[in-house]
């Protein structure tokens, strides 16, 4: 029976500390599945740690290092730090452009949605009507997505029956409108996301300055209006 073959172990890189190697102003991680080969890696340090890359799927090799050398054969697309400006409000800028959305902020759903989705949803005031279960539960992923604003909308009053499924309803709140109750608690989810409660009822003159109204617990009657009117308005 034949020994079995293993590739030649890789050389021993230059003793630097907290480095594996150094050659041509890049800094050498090794790399095993092919023998003596190594992936080229540049590490900038003319950016401050902790600010953004302009790419999201950058943030996982965010690190800190000496600048190339002149002449480096490393890509200049691997540099893994870039500066992103501050952002005062839902995670973008004050003038609501797409490079100002704050990438720490939203970085997952930046990995799935990408820039002109999140940009899209930082422009969208959205109404939620019906803070039963169902309700709560889609205006919780909505504020923590990073619309413009979100609005709860109910007209009834906290039931025992609720307390199984608002999880943003207590004991003390029985009687009390859910959406009045519900809109402290679900504002402290998000800082950059307004919430408000709206308890009148969903007219012509009101439903038009929201870009998404989400209905639940609402009479058939009501949703046929609510859609007819959303759908003529684009």
């Amino acid at each position: 029976m034949s020994k079995p073959h293993f590739p030649p172990a890789l050389p021993a890189p230059a003793a630097v500390p907290g480095i594996k190697g150094e050659e041509n102003g890049c800094l050498l991680l090794p790399t095993y599945s092919v023998p003596g080969s190594m992936l080229c890696v540049i590490y900038h340090l003319d950016n401050p740690m902790g600010k953004m890359s302009s790419s999201p799927l950058s943030k996982k090799r965010r690190v800190s290092g000496p600048d190339p050398k002149p002449g480096s054969n490393c890509s200049p697309a691997q540099s893994v730090l870039s500066e992103v400006p501050s952002v005062p409000t839902n995670g973008m800028a004050k003038n609501g452009s797409e490079a100002d959305i704050d990438e720490g902020l939203y970085s997952r759903q930046l990995y799935v949605l990408g820039h002109e989705a999140m940009k899209r949803l930082q422009t969208s005031s959205v109404l939620v009507s019906g803070l039963r279960g169902l309700g709560v539960e889609i205006a919780k992923n909505i504020i923590l997505g990073g619309v413009k604003a979100v609005t709860l909308h109910d007209q009834g009053t906290a039931q025992w029956a609720d307390l199984s499924s608002q999880f943003y309803l207590r004991e003390e709140d029985i009687g009390k409108n859910r959406a009045e109750v519900s809109q402290p608690r679900l504002a402290e989810l998000n800082s950059y996301v307004p919430v408000t409660a709206y308890t009148g009822p969903l007219v012509e003159d009101f439903l038009s300055g929201f870009q998404v109204v989400v209905l639940t617990n609402t009479p058939l009657e009501d949703q046929l209006r609510v859609g007819e009117f959303c759908h003529n308005r684009g």
